[in-house]
């Protein structure tokens, strides 16, 4: 699991192939090969992991999830970019970048470029330090350290200010006041500490949060627009999975509420990391529990009442076949920030930028016999032109059917086919929104017995 868990997945796929054909594997260990597997490309590979952890764990949500949408890696590929993904130059410096929040015309972002440091045994790199940088127009300039004493010997990453800039809270390793805590197994693990901003503009007077613990993880801090909750990841007891995503109030004066898990419908039997609360109380987090292209993916959640409602995946290019997390949005320049180790094992910083809205409709095709009118299930659907150009070709899953994205305001023609049945068309005009059509294929009628084809009988007046 070592290499795993440092994003290596090309070094972690021998090891996982080995252990993965043992008589008493465990099904954690299946769905780690399996999302190794998903991360190196080798999408079937994949699928058939994925399987063998569903019988092992038919319970588990992310075997229910599989279970329901085993292509859903396909589909999700097929779906028109709404946004381009950028590496920001500026910001990324060689090492380990991540984060990229803003506030005012400054962004604060996590890294490891600080050589005068240490270097952590699992990277290989510097600890990490919180940095920030003033945006001018489409650059980042005059990258600095934040002043004040934020920075330690030890990991600071994950900020978020208050709206009236005058507290950041970040999360870093167990240490405070010169003094290290450590689990009863030895490990230094995550808290969650703010600072006071001074006069003199340094973050001074670092306090920890009140349910900070030795023995288990708080990190990744993440506020609501108007500051009145305090967002984080933990692997408290209670949690459904490794890690989960939790919500604490704040008062007006400062004073902390019990933390409360965000439930199942949002953490899963994995892990859920890096929350950030959009000014309209939509929550976006990365997981490697619900579905998604490999490592890491980013999600998000609309806000329904009191809690969240469906989660959906991001998508490309904000997510990839690597670990993808971080997500935030600047809500004043209209673009937002993912971080990502798609292009090495190093992260770094993009830019996320919408493009011009493109007009899309969804040809969604069933294919039923004409006499039982049941599903033929692997019948051959052509997407073509008026002039007969294949677009597309698809084959319909066990209900029937599929579908096909395209751009608005197009002649089509649907092509079904299977065996043993005559081929029938269907046209459509694409529109805005989705377009139903169901071709019905007829059997061939005629019967092969030994050398001689026998055709029904054809009457003529």
């Amino acid at each position: 699991n070592s290499f795993y868990y440092i994003n290596d997945t090309k070094k972690a796929e021998p090891y996982y192939r080995r252990v993965a054909r043992s008589r008493n594997v465990n099904a954690e260990v299946v769905y780690n090969y399996a999302q190794t597997l998903k991360a190196n490309g080798k999408h079937d590979e994949s699928r058939e992991q994925m399987e063998k952890f569903a019988e092992m764990k038919p319970e588990d949500s992310r075997a229910k999830a599989f279970k329901a949408n085993p292509n859903y890696v396909p589909k999700l590929l097929e779906e028109r970019e709404r946004y381009s993904a950028t590496p920001i130059k500026d910001l990324n410096s060689g090492y380990s970048d991540f984060g990229g929040i803003t506030y005012g015309n400054k962004i604060y972002f996590a890294s490891a470029r600080n050589t005068s440091r240490k270097n952590y045994k699992p990277t290989q790199e510097p600890f990490y330090d919180v940095y920030e940088a003033t945006i001018s127009e489409d650059k980042f300039v005059g990258i600095v350290p934040v002043k004040g004493d934020v920075n330690t010997k030890f990991h600071e990453a994950n900020i978020a200010i208050t709206p009236d800039g005058k507290r950041m809270y970040f999360d870093r390793n167990d240490y405070l006041g010169n003094k290290v805590g450590k689990d009863e197994d030895g490990i230094n693990r995550l808290n969650i500490y703010y600072a006071e901003m001074t006069p003199e503009g340094e973050w001074k007077n670092i306090q920890g949060v009140p349910f900070n613990n030795s023995e288990y993880s708080v990190g990744h801090p993440a506020l609501s627009s108007n500051g009145n909750y305090l967002y984080f990841s933990s692997d408290m007891p209670g949690s459904v999975g490794g890690r989960d995503l939790y919500r604490v109030s704040i008062d007006s004066q400062g004073n902390f509420g019990q933390p409360e898990n965000l439930g199942a419908g949002i953490n899963t039997e994995g892990d859920e990391y890096f929350p950030f609360i959009g000014s309209d109380g939509t929550i976006y987090f990365s997981s490697n529990g619900h579905l998604g292209l490999g490592g890491f993916d980013v999600f998000s959640a609309p806000a329904s009442g009191n809690n969240f409602g469906k989660v959906s995946n991001m998508g490309a290019p904000i997510n990839s076949s690597s670990n993808d997390f971080a997500y935030k949005y600047d809500e004043a320049r209209e673009r937002g920030f993912v971080s990502s180790n798609r292009e090495g094992n190093k992260d770094n910083i993009y830019l996320i930028e919408e493009l011009e809205t493109v007009c899309e409709s969804k040809i969604d095709v069933m294919v039923v016999d004409a006499e039982t009118k049941k599903p033929i299930v692997g019948a051959r659907v052509d997407l073509m032109d008026t002039n007969q150009n294949m677009l597309a070709t698809k084959n319909v899953g066990v209900q029937g059917n599929t579908s096909f994205l395209v751009e608005c305001d197009q002649e089509l023609v649907l092509r079904a086919s299977f065996e043993k049945y005559d081929a029938a068309t269907a046209t459509a005009k694409s529109v805005e929104g989705s377009v139903q059509r169901t071709i019905e294929l007829r059997p061939i009628d005629e019967i092969i017995v030994e050398d001689k084809v026998v055709l029904n009988p054809i009457m003529f007046d």
